[in-house]
């Protein structure tokens, strides 16, 4: 797991993967999977995601402090991320 911040962001790739966010006590809490794993980390950390837009996320992420990627095609991401958000606060909202 990496520290949610600026220069751990900096160092992903654009890729496609899976990405899994974790709280302070490393219980994870969300998964997604994107096209550009880096954008979309980037989102979290700048607060420009979508998570505040939609009811009951708005809280991810201020709990979100960790993060970790698996590259992949987009495919086997999204199945992967269809098979892990069951056991995620934020994905059942």
């Amino acid at each position: 797991m990496k520290l949610i911040r600026k220069s751990n962001i900096e160092k992903e790739s654009y890729r496609p993967g899976n990405y899994r966010l974790y709280n302070a006590k490393g219980k994870m809490i969300y998964t997604g999977s994107s096209k550009r794993v880096k954008h979309r980390l980037e989102a979290l950390l700048y607060g420009r995601a979508d998570y505040a837009q939609v009811d009951g996320k708005d809280g991810l992420r201020h709990q979100a402090k960790y993060y970790d990627v698996e590259y992949m095609p987009i495919k086997e991401a999204r199945w992967k991320e269809k098979k892990a958000k069951i056991r995620c606060k934020f994905n059942r909202l």
